[in-house]
Order: structure tokens, then C-alpha cells, then sequence
């Protein structure tokens, strides 16, 4: 069984993840039964849809991942969470979470097909 730290070890050494954050939202929904460890059935599951998971459930899984509270819709705070850590270079005077916030409102804008 697979506690956090254990997992972004696990993680780290398989595939070279190094978000924190990222890795956190990825552990949780590891932990499908939500009792603070990741068991052996709860890791070959997820990690064989991980690895060779169909279109859909690739999909699935990785809205899981951003839906952090698990209420079935990604907010902007959730994406935000997962996009602060990975705006790194800044020009002077830039703020990294004006920047982020920018970025998340650009992304959307491109993916909002129904402009709802």
C-alpha cells in the first residue's frame, strides 16, 4: 500500500513527475476508495487506464484529475491550481498569477465550442 510520499516516489521514478500539485490530484484519484493509501487493486486499475486507457477513459481520467473536489465540473480555481506551478519565466513586472490567470482565461476562450 502506497501512502502520498510513497506514491510521488512511485511516480517520480516511473515517469519522472515532479509537480507536487499535480501529483497530489493524480494520487487522489489513485485512491478510489479514499482511505489515505493507495492499495494494490486501487494502482493496477488506474495505472493500467495510465497507460493503455482508450480514447474515453483517458479522457475520463484526466478530468477526474482536474476535478478536484469531485462536484463533476472543472472550475477555474482547480485549473488554475494545476497551471500556477508552470508559468516559471516572467518578464519584469509580470505577476505569476496574473499571468496564469491570463493564460487560463486565453485556453478557455479557445476550448469554449458552446461560448457558455
Amino acid at each position: 500500500r502506497l501512502d502520498a510520499n510513497r506514491f510521488r516516489d512511485v511516480m517520480h521514478a516511473m515517469f519522472g513527475m515532479t509537480d507536487d500539485v499535480m501529483l497530489e490530484y493524480i494520487y487522489q484519484v489513485f485512491d478510489m476508495d479514499q482511505d489515505g493509501c493507495v492499495g494494490p487493486e486501487e494502482f493496477v486499475l488506474k495505472m493500467s487506464v495510465f497507460l493503455r486507457g482508450t480514447l474515453p477513459e483517458l479522457v475520463e481520467y484526466c478530468y477526474s484529475v482536474y476535478d478536484h473536489n469531485g462536484d463533476g465540473a472543472v472550475s477555474r480555481e482547480e485549473m488554475l491550481q494545476l497551471l500556477r506551478p508552470h508559468v516559471v519565466t516572467l518578464p519584469p513586472g509580470e505577476e505569476q498569477e496574473e499571468v496564469a490567470k491570463d493564460l487560463l482565461d486565453l485556453a478557455v476562450k479557445k476550448l469554449d465550442e458552446d461560448r457558455a
